[in-house]
């Protein structure tokens, strides 16, 4: 039987070493979709984690992340606004699944969050949803299949002027990006993390698009900051295309050990 949710933090504004940007320095490996820059209001992405808490040193993390840009509309076209989104499911090394929501403002360096633990059993799907309304920018978290936290944010108290999400790349800015990440150093054991990360699209309804690695030492997500600040070395990743269980795009990041380094821009997976 499920628990039920104990939240363990309020919202902060602070520089934090959180699942995060530029600010912290964290080992991190993720793809992210390429193409033309286009618009979403809903970003999701669905997760199963495949390690053993003993393994994960004490006070660090396996984690599944994602992490998307924010835009509005000016007379010119799309403006790059310097917001960005994060959510992440993490596993920690007492065994506790953590939920975790960051709103980064890096033309401040303010970052707004707030974490909640999930007691019950070990899930078999994990996801979580970011949303955007006309006012507020929404954070669901669920566990197989049931709303197990959601946490609204007002635009206007945060200060946001974004409109949407932005997909795809432009120049080195890669604006939607999901991945695995560890706090400082890396998880060096057996784990996997599976993803199915998805955008909506008001002509094709929930989709993907083909996909490229990126490291954390040069995972730009705008121009000038990137996703967890040092690469993860040590991690391969496998996609199912088809294969159950997996949903169809499922890709998987899986601890393959020694010095091997995942190139960036690796061909990850094609779009539907």
């Amino acid at each position: 039987m499920k628990k039920p949710l104990v939240l363990l933090g309020v919202i902060f504004i602070l520089i934090s070493a959180t699942a995060g940007v530029v600010y912290s320095s964290n080992a991190y490996i993720g793809g992210y979709y390429t193409g033309a820059v286009t618009t979403t209001k809903v970003v999701e992405m669905h997760t199963t984690f495949q390690v053993n808490p003993n393994d994960i040193p004490s006070g660090n993390r396996v984690s599944s992340v994602l992490s998307v840009a924010g835009g509005y509309s000016s007379p010119d076209g799309i403006v790059i606004s310097n917001f960005v989104y994060q959510a992440d499911w993490e596993v920690h090394s007492d065994g506790k699944y953590i939920m975790q929501w960051n709103i980064w403002d890096l033309r401040t360096g303010r970052v707004y969050y707030s974490f909640g633990e999930y007691l019950g059993e070990a899930p078999i799907d994990l996801a979580v949803r970011i949303s955007m309304s006309s006012t507020t920018v929404t954070f669901t978290f669920m566990a197989d299949g049931e709303k197990v936290w959601e946490v609204p944010i007002s635009k206007g108290d945060i200060g946001t002027p974004d409109q949407f999400f932005l997909v795809g790349t432009d120049g080195t800015a890669k604006f939607f990006q999901f991945g695995t990440e560890s706090i400082g150093e890396p998880v060096s054991a057996p784990w996997s993390v599976y993803q199915y990360s998805i955008y909506y699209d008001s002509t094709y309804g929930y989709t993907w698009r083909t996909t490229y690695s990126t490291q954390g030492n040069v995972a730009e997500i705008v121009p000038g900051y990137v996703i967890g600040g040092l690469e993860y070395p040590g991690v391969d990743f496998k996609y199912y295309p088809s294969s159950y269980p997996y949903e169809m795009g499922t890709l998987e990041w899986y601890w393959k050990g020694g010095n091997y380094v995942l190139p960036p821009d690796t061909y990850l997976f094609a779009g539907p």
